[in-house]
């Protein structure tokens, strides 16, 4: 039996459309409003209602202190179990 190469893929990977040119964001994105769209609004308009841009840096110092403020009503009891 041959060995398998687990880097490759059956599966075909293909750029998304707006990478290669190929996406008419006209035909995606309607404009209901009387406030002209460039080209960079329809392509973020265009990745839909569930697009959620990501934040370059973590609020790293924001994180700790919302798990540190949920840990402290913890009662010890129960976290040790």
């Amino acid at each position: 039996m041959p060995q398998r190469n687990m880097r490759t893929s059956p599966y075909t990977v293909r750029p998304h459309p707006s990478q290669t040119g190929e996406l008419n964001l006209d035909r995606i994105v309607v404009n209901l409003s009387t406030s002209p769209l460039n080209e960079q609004d329809k392509d973020i308009l265009s990745k839909g209602e569930n697009f959620v841009p990501t934040p370059k840096n973590l609020p790293l110092v924001d994180i700790i202190a919302s798990v540190e403020h949920s840990l402290s009503s913890v009662d010890p009891q129960k976290a040790y179990g």
